[in-house]
């Protein structure tokens, strides 16, 4: 799953974001067949990116505020959306949307992200 969610946000930097979306919901799909909630985490974090990478930035902030701190290793995905985010939509509102997202059901927020990508 690690693999997938890093080849899923790379096709999203090549402009492959349709690919993107469907990477990751087979990730969640495969998360759906008994993989741990660290993996749900995990993915919202990889999603987050993809979000942020295709303008939906309000979801992308949620889905970073619930996935906090759970990242891959080796790559600051939840820093370099932290960034962008808060370029993109401002401290204050990147900020509360960041702490909506954490107070947020997961199984709910990751409804919502599945749709979108299922979109892309």
């Amino acid at each position: 799953t690690a693999e997938t969610r890093r080849l899923a946000v790379s096709h999203c930097k090549l402009g492959h974001a349709g690919l993107a979306g469907h990477l990751l919901e087979s990730v969640f799909a495969a998360i759906d067949s008994g993989l741990d909630e660290y993996e749900t985490f995990r993915t919202l974090t990889a999603a987050s990116q993809v979000l942020e990478e295709v303008g939906e930035s309000h979801l992308a902030a949620r889905a970073l505020g619930r996935a906090e701190p759970f990242q891959d290793n080796y790559i600051d995905t939840i820093g370099i959306v932290r960034a962008a985010l808060t370029t993109r939509l401002g401290s204050t509102v990147t900020e509360a949307l960041i702490a909506e997202g954490a107070a947020s059901d997961p199984a709910q927020l990751v409804a919502e992200v599945r749709a979108v990508l299922a979109a892309l």
